[in-house]
């Protein structure tokens, strides 16, 4: 895990490494959690409307709130992305909403909001070409 990486867990940004989900998380519990990803094109978050937009159905669809405003969510992902070491380098960004600490591991209190980015690996052979509407299923 390097070092130099951060996320941002629960209102506060923090290295990969000292980040931390509690075991009565309903996310571990119950897989009770949605989650998003997308990556980076020269530095900036590609169609980062449309995944913010599917996270929060998502997270709707399974009845969780999410703990900040698409707009702020937006705001998060910008400092993280300011936070990381090699700025000419696209990253990957996973963007996880869990259940929350339950106390009776049925029931959740607040649900958790993590971020976080890895490198993309550039030596596999594949060149990526962004396309102006992306790709769909």
């Amino acid at each position: 895990m390097n070092p130099n990486f951060y996320c941002y867990l629960n209102g506060r940004y923090m290295p990969l490494g000292e980040a931390s989900i509690a075991l009565n998380d309903l996310g571990l519990l119950r897989a009770c959690g949605v989650f998003d990803y997308l990556r980076t094109y020269e530095g900036h978050p590609f169609k980062l409307k449309s995944h913010l937009q599917r996270l929060a159905h998502s997270a709707a669809f399974v009845n969780l709130a999410l703990p900040h405003s698409l707009e702020e969510i937006a705001a998060i992902i910008e400092d993280l992305l300011y936070l990381r070491p090699d700025k000419s380098q696209d990253v990957a960004l996973r963007l996880v909403l869990t259940g929350g600490l339950s106390e009776d591991g049925t029931r959740p209190r607040t649900a958790q909001l993590f971020y976080h980015y890895r490198r993309i690996a550039t030596n596999s052979g594949v060149v990526l070409h962004p396309g102006r509407k992306g790709a769909a299923l």
